[in-house]
């Protein structure tokens, strides 16, 4: 009625009443600031003081600056060099790339890193800002969780997939319910974009963009629905267009038929996979307990918004995190392919209903004794969040050694060659070789799933293994350095390429596990 009456007397203070509902009130802010820090700190200190900000850090993060530094030096994705999926990421890391190239790899690659350090406290926050209808403590339970939990920081240390496509995911969400009374079609609009960015990242997006897609049809129906799948094509066609024009056959068979096609071996059973969900340090015990906390989380969440529907009422904006947190998490367990990582992908929406459920945990409490609260928050904190934190803080792999003097062994060599990106990176020759057109691999992991399917690889028609390790043949021959690691089968070099080492190259040094080879001068 007071806001009835206000609106009569003048339009502008009911406007600032209406943007005003929209933004977090102070004490929501604290809390939002405080899970960003959180993260933020969990994320940066380990890779600061286990020196790994510029160093190795896995295989994926690197074949994604490689692949930035090859489109810089005017290679395309799929045309002219092996990338099994969309070209998002390759875009995002161009900068990076640029900033190598100036600069040195080590900076280029730091700098991303630093990047996605961001996104994940990104994430954080905007899990926490979609739980703030619930009140403070759910705002803290589900961002906070993120914000330490393993299953988040696994990949928001290092350039990789997920971190991105959790962002665009979670800002979808931030728009869709933006506003109490449900979607609105400009927000249909947005969420249409969102997700057809996230789609040019990973063709996971395709769980959420499915779910979306019914959660705006059940609001808004067709015209909503059609104007998100526009939204959502207009953008992934303007950033994929361009690659797939170049190479229309090799863009399809990267993108789409290398994943559905790939002959992975069945990784872990579904039980091993879930102990991932609790993170590889934490006991088994301790793990199960873990698990089955974050699994009752979503259960109940999901139950109690059926109830809601059954009552005749809307279904809230827990109920598709629920679904969403299902779907994934099935995906995830029946997959063919499972690292580690994949399980950041699950966080956001574990997190979610985990905040979801704190509420009504709260709500049952709210006329306890203070201790009891006490005691079961103590409890939850003990058997729940500190493992999940513990493990969380752990940082994975270290820092390989010998960076600083695989770098200075090859400064004088133009045309360094490596197997795996990694190496090119740790001794600052990628972008060096690929300024002077070395033919350096960008993803030999990816190349291996092309050819195991029977798909033909960039510059080789037939597809065939024998092809491909005739072309690093040729590859090796025409470097003025390599880098490999002892034992050289575990680095793809196989009895013929050794055989060009030797016969061509002579060992200069031994760097830890490492080799630095150089032409011999008889081969100049």
């Amino acid at each position: 009625m007071l806001e009835s009456t206000l609106g009569q007397t003048s339009d502008v203070p009911s406007a600032r009443m209406r943007r005003a509902r929209h933004r977090p009130r102070p004490s929501y802010a604290a809390v939002v600031t405080a899970v960003a820090v959180v993260a933020l700190l969990t994320r940066l200190l380990p890779l600061v003081f286990s020196g790994t900000l510029d160093g190795f850090r896995g295989y994926d993060d690197s074949v994604h600056y490689s692949a930035a530094v090859h489109l810089l030096a005017g290679d395309l994705p799929y045309r002219d060099f092996v990338f099994v999926h969309p070209p998002g990421m390759v875009l995002l890391m161009l900068p990076f790339a640029w900033l190598g190239s100036v600069t040195s790899d080590h900076t280029g690659v730091a700098a991303a890193r630093l990047l996605f350090v961001l996104v994940g406290t990104a994430n954080a926050a905007a899990i926490a800002l979609l739980l703030r209808r619930f009140g403070r403590l759910p705002m803290l339970v589900g961002g906070g969780l993120y914000a330490v939990w393993s299953a988040a920081t696994i990949a928001e240390r290092s350039a990789m997939l997920s971190p991105v496509l959790n962002l665009l995911v979670l800002g979808s969400f931030l728009v869709l319910f933006r506003h109490r009374e449900g979607p609105t079609p400009r927000a249909a609009r947005g969420a249409g974009l969102l997700l057809g960015l996230a789609l040019t990242v990973k063709l996971w997006a395709m769980i959420p963009i499915l779910l979306v897609g019914v959660l705006i049809f059940t609001a808004l129906r067709s015209r909503g629905t059609l104007s998100y799948i526009g939204f959502g094509l207009l953008t992934a066609g303007l950033i994929c267009a361009p690659f797939f024009l170049a190479s229309p056959g090799a863009t399809l068979a990267s993108i789409v038929r290398a994943q559905l096609e790939r002959s992975d071996p069945i990784t872990g059973t579904a039980l091993d996979r879930l102990g991932f969900f609790a993170g590889s340090t934490v006991p088994l015990p301790v793990a199960v307990v873990c698990v089955a906390a974050l699994g009752l989380a979503v259960a109940t969440v999901f139950a109690a918004s059926i109830s809601w529907k059954l009552q005749g009422r809307e279904l809230p904006p827990e109920f598709w995190w629920s679904v969403l947190a299902i779907a994934i998490v099935g995906t995830l367990l029946s997959s063919r392919a499972f690292f580690d990582h994949y399980v950041n992908f699950a966080a956001p929406a574990i997190c979610l209903c985990a905040g979801a459920a704190a509420a009504r945990l709260a709500g049952a409490l709210r006329s306890r004794p203070l201790p009891l609260k006490g005691a079961v928050a103590a409890l939850l904190a003990a058997v729940f969040i500190v493992p999940l934190a513990a493990d969380g803080l752990t940082m994975r792999p270290g820092r390989l050694p010998g960076q600083e003097e695989l770098t200075a062994a090859v400064a004088s060599h133009g045309c360094v060659w490596a197997p795996f990106p990694y190496l090119s990176i740790m001794s600052d020759s990628l972008s060096r070789a690929a300024r002077n057109d070395c033919p350096v691999p960008v993803d030999q992991s990816g190349i291996w799933m092309m050819t195991s399917a029977g798909l033909p690889v960039p510059g080789n028609a037939s597809g065939s293994r024998a092809h491909s390790d005739r072309t690093d043949i040729a590859n090796v021959s025409a470097a003025d350095a390599v880098i490999i690691g002892r034992r050289h089968s575990s680095y793809g070099v196989y009895q013929d390429m050794e055989n060009v080492l030797k016969s061509g190259f002579t060992l200069r040094q031994r760097i830890g596990i490492f080799e630095v080879w150089v032409r011999s001068p008889q081969q100049s």
